[in-house]
């Protein structure tokens, strides 16, 4: 059954480009077992994360190769090929059994006899021949090797391209990454940053709360969550606790309370960088889901007039949500485009962010279907809507005023060049601070930079 829904939602993803989280989130309301939920969580976002490496073993095991393979039944063998690879819990077995039932309730009896072919040769041709994996950076790695955190596994024939030879789409293989993406990131970071990179995007990504310091404080909400057994560690940002597993987030201590919000650490830093005041009037141009807005109410003590802007009813209801459950009064929502509602707004916020769209490319850990989903091309139309919601929004600041531009990709379009050029269009604006920081293994990666509007 877990299997099933787990495919049906990645059906859904690719049929109408649906956010796996929310699909999850929609399934995750009904009555689970925790392991249940736990394992349908696994193979959704797992299959997705490491589609292009299950494809190349795919690829070799297959005697006819994969051309003409219908799309559901490769992700049926996706799963399966994940569950054999990534889950040392599931027996071989069952992952191949399970695979065959499902095709042969779609698929003529052939079919079924070539998953079935595909997948016992696959299980009988690997070995567990570690305990541990070497490091995943490692340049010399054999093309019949594939090192994961817990092992390296030994394949009985050549699966990945040489890294010597093919850096790029050796290193795309392995990582399961597009192999342009790669390529651009080999130029921009070097091959050694690059692993570095790939590697972060595949880890699983931590659960981290931003503690609302209006309704708690540290102590007591990490003593509630001590009480309740869940194990954490405080963040590197002043008001993060990150979790070991977090289950069920409405179940948590204090979830009902307002205590907190999740929040990653990189996201966490933007609001503080707009240095609200208490009393001040103040803009989030792109405001859904609500994590950076609520933030900043937080910082001013919820005390002036917060306007959240954005562009849907649905995505205005998730901050209306968040914003009530922290018990924050101070916001007020709008439904509308960031460059035509800020027209009237000439010159009347004292801070104004954008928290601009764009590719995503800084949380591929997070969001592993996005890396699917971008294309060369869409690096161009981003930037010129970016230019022109910065635009917007230095022209509804004060003079004087700053304004936070900030973005959760990594690219220069999207990022540098951004500022750069609105700094070319616009001889009124000062940068006073930019950064970009690639994904870790603790938190995202993403851009932002504080500018002013020069005059009195």
């Amino acid at each position: 059954m877990i299997r099933r829904q787990a495919l049906e939602m990645i059906r859904r993803w690719e049929k109408d480009g649906t956010f796996l989280s929310r699909l999850l989130r929609q399934k995750n309301s009904e009555e689970m077992e925790p392991r249940d939920r736990a394992l349908l969580t696994e193979l959704v976002y797992g299959p997705i994360r490491w589609r292009a490496t299950l494809d190349q073993i795919l690829m070799a095991y297959s005697k006819r190769g994969l051309k003409g393979v219908k799309p559901r039944l490769m992700e049926i063998l996706r799963q399966a090929v994940y569950q054999i690879i990534f889950l040392d819990r599931i027996p071989n077995s069952a992952a191949v059994n399970e695979a065959v039932n499902l095709a042969t309730k779609i698929y003529p009896k052939k079919v079924s006899g070539f998953s079935n072919g595909l997948l016992r040769s696959l299980a009988r041709g690997i070995k567990l021949v570690e305990e541990t994996g070497p490091d995943e950076g490692s340049s010399q790695r054999p093309r019949n090797v594939l090192a994961l955190p817990h092992g390296s596994w030994l394949f009985d024939r050549d699966v990945f391209p040489d890294s010597e030879s093919e850096p790029a789409k050796a290193l795309a293989a392995r990582f399961s990454h597009p192999e342009w993406l790669v390529n651009r990131w080999c130029t921009a970071h070097g091959v050694d940053q690059t692993k570095e990179l790939l590697a972060a995007n595949n880890r699983t990504p931590s659960v981290t709360l931003r503690f609302n310091r209006l309704k708690t404080t540290r102590e007591t909400i990490q003593g509630k969550l001590t009480e309740a057994g869940i194990k954490f560690k405080p963040g590197t940002q002043p008001q993060a606790i990150i979790l070991d597993h977090a289950g069920k987030i409405e179940d948590l201590p204090g979830f009902a309370d307002g205590w907190f919000l999740v929040q990653d650490e990189a996201s966490q830093a933007i609001a503080p960088l707009l240095a609200p005041q208490p009393g001040e009037n103040i803009l989030d141009l792109c405001a859904a889901p609500g994590g950076k807005t609520t933030h900043i109410a937080e910082l001013t003590k919820d005390e002036g007039t917060l306007i959240a802007l954005d562009t849907s009813e649905g995505r205005a209801r998730k901050i209306r949500e968040n914003a009530d459950r922290l018990g924050l009064s101070s916001i007020r929502i709008r439904i509308s485009n960031a460059c035509q509602s800020t027209t009237s707004d000439e010159g009347k916020f004292d801070r104004v962010l954008v928290d601009a769209p764009c590719s995503n490319t800084g949380t591929f850990a997070r969001r592993p279907e996005a890396r699917w989903r971008i294309e060369p091309g869409h690096l161009g139309d981003l930037h010129q809507i970016q230019v022109e919601i910065l635009d917007a929004a230095l022209n509804a600041v004060k003079p004087g005023g700053r304004v936070v531009y900030s973005t959760c990709s990594i690219e220069p379009e999207e990022n540098q060049q951004v500022i750069a050029t609105i700094t070319h269009q616009r001889k009124d604006v000062t940068v006073e601070h930019q950064d970009l920081w690639l994904p870790s293994s603790i938190k995202d990666g993403g851009f932002a930079a504080a500018l002013t509007r020069n005059g009195s």
